[in-house]
């Protein structure tokens, strides 16, 4: 849709742009404020290191590359080895909110 929007010069509604995917969420005006806050939110509650892994994965998805990107072994070693996951599972099992550093 993206390349349509680009290469066509056309415009899509909110509806159709949620339908396949291209924003996350369509609301009323008056909801914009408290529905980017939320997602702000959970972004912060995040792992820094989970994010930046999962986002170049998809990165390298969206390229069109078959195979995992050439330091992904590094990338999965440093978030399921390091002390955001050791968090992550201590709060789970705590029935905790996890504290990322």
């Amino acid at each position: 849709m993206t390349r349509e929007m680009l290469l066509a010069s056309r415009l899509v509604d909110a509806d159709r742009a949620h339908a396949v995917g291209a924003v996350l969420d369509v609301v009323p005006a008056e909801d914009l404020t408290g529905t980017v806050d939320e997602l702000v939110a959970g972004v912060l509650r995040a792992s820094g290191v989970t994010l930046r892994a999962t986002k170049a994965q998809l990165l390298a998805r969206a390229d069109g590359i078959e195979h995992p990107p050439a330091d992904d072994d590094r990338r999965l070693a440093e978030v399921y080895g390091g002390p955001d996951f050791a968090e992550g599972v201590r709060a789970f099992l705590a029935k905790e909110k996890p504290r990322f550093g």
